[in-house]
């Protein structure tokens, strides 16, 4: 395989993966981008003038795979923030007993609105029970 073909066919393995939410397409692109980037190192004996292209799709890969890993985190912050949501909403629904135990500073679904919607519900029940 020569160096112009094998970056045709990495570069559309990339591009097959980006337009899937399947992560063993990601697997299966990568181990085939790896067979070659390996294959590629081994032509660049007889061929140095692809050392530039060769080098510039590494930097290329690279920077892709940290947008992938950036798309991860922001995926695990969303699903963090939902499960935070759901427990502002049991909380202001009065779903949590009284003397359970709270989420905490540190747990996956504490945040600062959870607890601003304990105290003013604790306070609402603190009123009805005066009433």
């Amino acid at each position: 395989m020569t160096p112009p073909n094998a970056l045709r066919l990495a570069a559309d393995l990339l591009d097959n993966w980006a337009k899937s939410d399947d992560d063993q397409t990601l697997v299966d692109a990568f181990v085939e981008i790896c067979a070659i980037h390996d294959a590629m190192l081994d032509n660049m004996q007889n061929h140095p003038q692809y050392a530039g292209v060769l080098k510039e799709r590494e930097n290329s890969f690279r920077a892709y795979s940290k947008l992938t890993e950036e798309r991860d985190a922001a995926i695990k912050r969303a699903e963090q923030a939902e499960v935070q949501l759901a427990g502002c909403g049991a909380a202001a629904l009065g779903a949590i007993a009284p003397h359970a135990e709270e989420a905490q500073p540190g747990d996956y679904g504490y945040s600062a609105s959870y607890a601003e919607v304990i105290k003013i519900r604790r306070e609402l029940e603190a009123l009805r029970e005066g009433i």
